[in-house]
């Protein structure tokens, strides 16, 4: 069946059942954490992992958190949000060292809206209130962290984080960086249920 991903990726050099190879000089290294799945069973892309870093399958797959896809169903599981502009970097220079691209959160976006599905983001502790980074383009990261005391899981929908990149970016995007934001929303997936504290950054 011919996809939105397909028609991504253009004139493909190689199709077979268990790999999705890239064309000639597509820029894979810098979309290798949009996805994730699998806790542990999937290292980095190594020479060593089994792995093929052309294959856009083992790109797309990687070991921090579990990913989900649910082929033509986009994901919507959170509520309405809150957001904000981080108050320390307010004033601060307009340069990609410290804020994240408009062009990489552009792509986020686009490849985002490609591979329906949901992100169930887990490590969190009680005594650490860090952010756990769980999906990443170039410059463009998102993390989350609970406001609710609990260490659980979070479900994320591919279509939440849209529409956060996508409101932060129209609220904040007429320079060639954003400022880093967060705000607070509420997710749930079944019976896991979560409020969460999110941040669109670039460290």
């Amino acid at each position: 069946m011919f996809t939105l991903l397909h028609f991504l990726l253009g004139t493909l050099s190689s199709i077979t059942a268990s790999c999705l190879a890239l064309p000639l000089g597509f820029p894979y290294p810098s979309y290798d954490r949009i996805f994730t799945y699998s806790n542990t069973s999937h290292p980095d892309l190594t020479a060593s992992s089994g792995q093929d870093p052309t294959c856009l399958d083992d790109i797309l797959s990687r070991r921090d958190f579990v990913w989900t896809d649910t082929t033509n169903q986009a994901q919507s599981l959170c509520g309405n949000s809150t957001i904000a502009v981080v108050d320390s970097d307010i004033g601060d220079s307009d340069s990609y060292g410290d804020r994240p691209g408009i062009e990489d959160c552009q792509q986020f976006v686009y490849y985002a809206k490609t591979r329906n599905g949901y992100w169930l983001v887990t490590g969190f502790s009680a005594e650490d209130q860090s952010w756990v980074q769980f999906s990443t383009l170039a410059t463009c990261k998102i993390g989350v962290r609970r406001t609710d005391g609990e260490t659980g899981t979070v479900p994320i929908g591919n279509q939440d984080v849209i529409d956060l990149l996508n409101s932060v970016m129209s609220l904040y995007g007429e320079g060639g960086t954003l400022p880093p934001t967060q705000g607070n929303m509420s997710c749930s997936r079944g019976t896991t249920k979560a409020s969460v504290e999110w941040h669109i950054y670039n460290d």
